[in-house]
């Protein structure tokens, strides 16, 4: 029902400017359009939030809050008012803006320039530039430039299951599709190379290469980090699954319960 209304507004809207000049056209289709970006808000303990929605894909993390990964949810509002969170892999920035309401210092990793836009927007609606820092970047288990993969019916924004440096992901091979030049770095480097803030939390969801960017980020994981909530599909991809486990224990990190132990969403702490 969605998508047949919003068709139909897009055809009138189309139909109500075709008598005009090409180029007055165009502008008023993009006047039009601007206006109705839609605003989604809603209520937590932190305050209200507000999440544009220049794709019906970029409002659904907002629409889904504390029903589809109460685990996240419950781990954030447990965090410390001294923490600082790297959220790699932020999206749209639900949870980099839900933690800073809270007083935490975020910075937030979002790679898909189309989902990067959104996130600062997002950002701004709510008032927190001064505690979220986004940036357009990979990480990984290597500084290089490399593309970023994503499936060509995933590029609007707020989309996910994209990759970098490699075509795998959790739900298997980006076969074609396009590729957006990125600039990748291991989080060490990121952080001696910046004087970046170290984390002290570590929230990780970027449906692929999650082991690599552990082991791109030892140091900090070694040094700072106490705690990491991590994305693992365990049925959709045991070997995926297993890699990321294995890098942790190697890092000196052990597996915790949650309230929520049938999230997908597994927290680890310092052994």
């Amino acid at each position: 029902m969605s998508r047949s209304v919003g068709r139909f507004a897009a055809d009138l809207a189309r139909l109500a400017t075709a008598p005009l000049h090409p180029w007055r056209r165009a502008m008023a289709q993009a006047f039009a359009a601007q206006r109705l970006t839609p605003q989604w808000t809603i209520e937590t303990p932190a305050g209200r939030l507000v999440f544009t929605g220049p794709s019906g894909r970029a409002l659904h993390d907002a629409h889904g809050f504390n029903k589809d990964e109460p685990e996240t949810v419950a781990w954030i509002e447990s965090l410390p008012q001294d923490a600082v969170l790297w959220d790699i892999g932020a999206n749209v920035g639900l949870y980099a803006i839900y933690a800073a309401k809270r007083g935490v210092r975020v910075l937030a990793f979002e790679p898909a320039a189309s989902t990067l836009a959104v996130l600062t927007r997002n950002i701004e609606l709510n008032g927190v530039s001064d505690r979220v820092a986004a940036y357009g970047i990979a990480l990984s288990d290597q500084t290089k430039l490399d593309a970023l993969y994503m499936d060509s019916a995933r590029t609007e924004p707020g989309h996910a299951v994209h990759s970098f440096g490699t075509r795998r992901t959790v739900a298997g091979v980006i076969e074609g599709g396009f590729q957006q030049a990125t600039i990748g770095y291991t989080a060490d480097a990121f952080a001696a190379q910046f004087s970046a803030p170290k984390p002290t939390h570590v929230k990780l969801d970027v449906d692929g290469i999650e082991a690599e960017i552990l082991r791109g980020a030892a140091g900090l994981m070694r040094d700072t980090v106490r705690e990491l909530m991590v994305e693992i599909y365990d049925d959709m991809n045991p070997e995926q699954a297993k890699d990321i486990r294995d890098a942790l224990a190697a890092l000196g990190f052990v597996e915790k319960p949650t309230a929520f132990p049938e999230g997908r969403n597994k927290l680890f702490a310092r052994a």
